[in-house]
C-alpha cells in the first residue's frame, strides 16, 4: 500500500509546478497567433530557468565549496554563542560574588 503513495517531495512539487506553468505560459503564447513560434520557444525556456529549484546543473565543487561554506558558518556561530554564554555566565558569577562578599561582611561586624 506504500508503494502506491506519489512522491511528494518538495523538490517533486515544484518541479511539477513549474512544469504545469511551463504548459500553461506555451498554451497561451501557441494559441496567439500574432507571436512568431520563436519567441514562444525562448518564453518557455525562460520560464523554466525562472522557476527551476533544482540544482543539477552545480558542478560537485561548487556543492563541496557551499559545503564547506556552511560548516564554517555553523562553527563560527557554535563558537559565538558559546562565548556570549560563557560570558553572560562569568558575569552573573561575579556579581553574585560581590554580593555574598559584601553581605557577609556587614554580618561580621
Amino acid at each position: 500500500m506504500i508503494e502506491n503513495f506519489p512522491d511528494l517531495s518538495a523538490k517533486g512539487l515544484a518541479d511539477k509546478a513549474a512544469d504545469k506553468v511551463a504548459e500553461r505560459v506555451t498554451d497561451r503564447i501557441n494559441a496567439s497567433a500574432k507571436i512568431p513560434d520563436r519567441l514562444a520557444d525562448r518564453v518557455t525556456a525562460s520560464v523554466n530557468a525562472f522557476l527551476n529549484t533544482s540544482t543539477d546543473t552545480e558542478d560537485v565543487s561548487t556543492q563541496n565549496i557551499k559545503q564547506k561554506l556552511m560548516i564554517d558558518a555553523g562553527i563560527l556561530f557554535f563558537a559565538i554563542v558559546s562565548g556570549i554564554v560563557l560570558l553572560i555566565n562569568g558575569l552573573l558569577a561575579m556579581i553574585i560574588g560581590i554580593y555574598i562578599w559584601v553581605h557577609d561582611r556587614r554580618h561580621e561586624v
